[in-house]
């Protein structure tokens, strides 16, 4: 009997962890998997402003320390973190009880924060390395205007 039992839940166990998003470890770290993982759309927004900040802190001191490499390995990592940003973006949008959320708020002023951040690291490196930075950078600035536009209802048509 409790051997049947601990199988139910193992089912129910990767029945659930199935319908979660499969988050990459390699781009994020455990514990913002497992935040990610059990939280509503505006807790893992959230979760990823600070995951944008760490990553506009990794990217600054990769440029001080000349580490080239490592910055166009980070500006990578940080595309990738942006495409599940965007994606929970549009989940955001899709619920307009979300318009007057405070987070949604901060979030949009950090990522103008981190689309400044980024356009100035980018005037600082070279003309070689500054390509690497506009995939990021093109990501942030159009989540930013879907989420500036909603907020603000620019994206309903005006009678």
């Amino acid at each position: 009997m409790k051997r049947r039992f601990a199988w139910i839940l193992l089912v129910l166990a990767m029945a659930a962890a199935a319908r979660g998003r499969d988050y990459d470890f390699r781009i994020l770290t455990y514990d913002e998997v497992n935040k990610l993982r059990q939280s509503s759309v505006v807790e893992r927004i959230k979760v990823f402003d600070g995951v944008l900040n760490r990553y506009g802190d990794q990217l600054q001191h990769d440029i001080q320390m000349l580490n080239y490499q490592k910055m166009a390995a980070t500006a990578n990592d940080l595309e990738a973190v942006m495409d599940y940003v965007l994606e929970d973006i549009r989940a955001c949008t899709q619920n307009e009880k979300l318009r007057n959320n405070k987070v949604l708020r901060k979030f949009e002023i950090s990522l103008r924060g981190n689309i400044s951040l980024l356009s100035g690291l980018q005037r600082a490196l070279p003309l070689a390395w500054r390509e690497k930075l506009d995939p990021p950078v093109r990501k942030m600035v159009y989540g930013r205007r879907q989420l500036f536009n909603f907020i603000n209802r620019l994206d309903q048509e005006e009678s």
